[in-house]
């Protein structure tokens, strides 16, 4: 009995760290919208002919620049940004191939979904639509959302601290950092 017992232990231990694998690794997208996705298309493309991929499904990410409630729904302008491993934007790369605007068709508060909170967006491409900016007339690639994450603001003390280190990295030897949100 007592030499059953440690096979049964590792057992048990083997299924509660294999659940927490599985559940630490859902990303911000579910999987089974995040397979019907086109990886094939990226933005510098999308950008250049956006006509072209119209009821394509994409995946594109970024800050938002403006957010407006519109007869059709919530209207959000964002500034493209290369994703990680997580579907997250890396903003402090400053690397951007330009903006994009998403219409999500029903309300988001735009106290909430507000310029400057990073977003990642899963969207049927619907077309283009030239606005001005600035002074110049601007084509932006136009997308019908199917799911927007909003990510959670991050102080810059711990920005780089929870970016280079991941959870797994230091669990269960130490405690993950406490995460403090941003007061606007």
């Amino acid at each position: 009995m007592t030499q059953n017992m440690p096979r049964s232990y590792i057992k048990l231990y083997s299924t509660i760290l294999i659940s927490i694998a599985l559940i630490g690794c859902a990303g911000a997208i579910p999987k089974e919208l995040e397979q019907k996705v086109d990886k094939g298309i990226t933005f510098q493309k999308l950008r250049e002919s956006p006509e072209s991929y119209r009821e394509r499904l994409v995946m594109l990410g970024g800050t938002i620049i403006k957010a407006q409630n519109i007869q059709a729904g919530t209207l959000l302008e964002i500034l493209q940004e290369p994703l990680d491993f997580y579907d997250r934007p890396k903003s402090e790369e400053d690397i951007s191939e330009g903006r994009f605007l998403v219409l999500h068709k029903g309300y988001l508060d735009t106290a909430i979904y507000q310029p400057g909170r990073q977003v990642t967006v899963v969207g049927t491409v619907t077309g283009a639509k030239t606005e001005t900016l600035g002074e110049i007339e601007y084509t932006y690639p136009y997308i019908e959302a199917e799911k927007i994450h909003l990510w959670k603001q991050y102080t810059e003390k711990y920005r780089n601290y929870y970016e280079m280190y991941p959870y797994w990295w230091y669990y269960p030897y130490m405690s993950p950092p406490v995460i403090i949100q941003k007061k606007k």
